[in-house]
């Protein structure tokens, strides 16, 4: 048995509290459910994930889930006006 820990946007948490209360079962066994049927479905057709091959964008996997960072420092001063006469 694996222990697994996830972290959910609160609207989607709520959803899967919402959903298991439905169905009458833990939000662990909604979630090990879910995943099942997802691993089935994504074994029978791999290429279909590949975004690539199925037309989607371009993922940056490298950076999945990371958000992206300004830039460090002071902002920079706008140039000064010049006069010209």
């Amino acid at each position: 048995m694996l222990t697994l820990f996830l972290q959910l946007p609160p609207e989607e948490r709520q959803r899967l509290q919402t959903f298991a209360k439905l169905v009458g079962r833990p939000m662990s066994w909604v979630v090990r459910d879910a995943c099942r049927l997802y691993m089935d479905a994504a074994e029978n057709c791999p290429e279909s994930l590949n975004p690539l091959r199925a037309g989607g964008p371009k993922l940056d996997l490298a950076n999945a889930g990371k958000t992206p960072q300004g830039q460090r420092g002071r902002p920079t001063k706008p140039p000064a006006p010049v006069n010209v006469r």
